[in-house]
C-alpha cells in the first residue's frame, strides 16, 4: 500500500508538471497567434517583378532597384542592368512572405515617429508586380533597445510590429551586395568537361603573375586526358596531372569579380580566334575557351598590376560591362606549363 500511494503521488506530480509545461507554450506571449504574421501574402510571392529600396537605410549609394526580366533578377544602377544574386533575392522574398514572430507594438499613428516609422525617416522596401498599387510597401524604422529587432509597419497601415528574422541584412546594403559577380554565370553550367581546347595568351609585359608563362599556351583535350602545347616546354598526356588541369579550368569558371565596370561609350571587345595574337590595351591578354558545343568564349583581361579588368564575349547573355579583378584572381588565371606536370 505505501508503494502504491507513492506511485500515484509521483504520477500526479508528473502529470501536473507536464500540464504546466504545455501551458507555458499555449500562453507564451512570444507564441501568441496575433504575433505570427507575414508581411506579404505568400500567394503573391511569385508575382513580384520589382523591388525598390529607398529611404534612410538604403545604403551609401542611395536608392536601389531590382528588376525581374525574362525570369532573371537584375540590379538597376546608373541606367545599366547587372546580374543579381538570385539566391539572395529569393531569400528576401521568402522572409517577407513567411509567417514569423512579429508582435504588435502599437496601433496608434501618433507613435510612428517614436519608432522611426514616419515617411521621411524610415527605410522603405517596395515590392511591385506589374502596373498598379504595390504588392507590399514596407517601412522599416529604428531598432529596439536591445538591437535585436526592428520596428516595421505597412505604409498604408497604422499597426507597428517588431521583429527581424534576418531582415536587417537587406536594409543597410549596397548595390554590390546584390551583384552576381561570377565571370561565367551559373546558368551556363560550365566545367572542365565542357572544354575541348583552352588557349592562354598572357600579359606581354615582364614581371607579374605571367612572367614565367610562354607567349602562348594551348591546353587541348586528348581523349580523357590533356595535352599542353608550349613550345619546348610542352607536356604530353603522360606527363600531366589531369586533376590539376581540371581544377585550373574549373577555378577560372568559378572566379568572381570585385565589382562591375561599365563599358561607357566603348565598343564591345571583338572575339579572338585561336590563331590571333593579343590585341591592344586595355584588354590585351586573353583566354579562349573552345567548347564541345561549338561555341568560343573569350575572356579578355586588362593590364596586370594591383588588379585588372575582364570582359567576356561569346556567352548566351553578355552584358555591356566588364569586371574589376583583384590581383589574386589574375594569379589564378596565369599558370606556367610546369604547374600541370605530374609529380615524379
Amino acid at each position: 500500500m505505501p508503494y502504491r500511494r507513492k506511485f500515484l503521488a509521483l504520477s500526479c506530480l508528473a502529470a501536473a508538471l507536464a500540464c504546466v509545461y504545455i501551458m507555458t507554450f499555449v500562453f507564451d506571449p512570444a507564441l501568441r497567434r496575433s504575433d505570427a504574421y507575414a508581411w506579404l501574402d505568400p500567394r503573391l510571392r511569385d508575382s513580384v517583378d520589382r523591388i525598390d529600396f529607398t529611404g534612410g537605410g538604403s545604403g551609401r549609394e542611395g536608392a536601389l532597384s531590382l528588376l525581374r526580366r525574362n525570369g532573371r533578377w537584375l540590379v538597376l544602377r546608373g541606367g545599366l542592368e547587372y546580374p543579381a544574386r538570385e539566391a539572395r533575392v529569393a531569400d528576401l522574398l521568402d522572409l517577407l512572405s513567411r509567417r514569423g514572430a512579429f508582435p504588435l507594438r502599437s496601433a496608434s499613428p501618433a507613435s510612428h515617429a517614436l519608432f522611426g516609422l514616419s515617411e521621411s525617416a524610415a527605410s522603405r522596401i517596395t515590392l511591385r508586380g506589374g502596373a498598379g498599387l504595390p504588392l507590399l510597401d514596407l517601412l522599416v524604422g529604428r531598432a529596439d533597445a536591445g538591437g535585436g529587432s526592428l520596428y516595421m509597419r505597412k505604409a498604408d497601415g497604422g499597426e507597428v510590429r517588431s521583429g527581424d528574422g534576418g531582415l536587417s541584412a537587406y536594409i543597410d546594403n549596397e548595390a554590390r551586395s546584390w551583384y552576381d559577380l561570377r565571370l561565367f554565370p551559373e546558368t551556363e553550367a560550365l566545367t572542365a568537361d565542357s572544354v575541348q581546347r583552352l588557349t592562354v595568351i598572357p600579359p606581354v609585359s615582364a614581371g607579374g603573375p605571367a612572367s614565367d608563362i610562354p607567349a602562348r599556351m594551348v591546353i587541348s583535350r586528348a581523349g580523357n586526358a590533356w595535352r599542353v602545347g608550349a613550345g619546348d616546354r610542352s607536356l604530353e598526356p603522360g606527363d600531366i596531372e589531369k586533376s590539376r588541369v581540371d581544377s585550373y579550368i574549373n577555378g577560372i569558371f568559378g572566379i568572381t569579380g570585385d565589382d562591375f565596370v561599365p563599358a561607357g561609350g566603348e565598343a564591345p571587345a571583338e572575339e579572338l580566334s585561336a590563331a590571333e595574337s593579343s590585341a591592344a590595351e586595355p584588354f590585351a591578354d586573353a583566354l579562349i575557351f573552345e567548347l564541345g558545343d561549338g561555341r568560343v568564349l573569350t575572356l579578355r583581361l586588362g593590364p596586370p598590376g594591383e588588379g585588372g579588368t575582364a570582359r567576356i564575349s561569346g556567352l548566351r547573355e553578355s552584358g555591356a560591362y566588364g569586371y574589376a579583378l583583384a590581383s589574386w584572381a589574375l594569379e589564378r588565371i596565369f599558370r606556367p606549363p610546369e604547374y600541370f606536370r605530374r609529380p615524379e
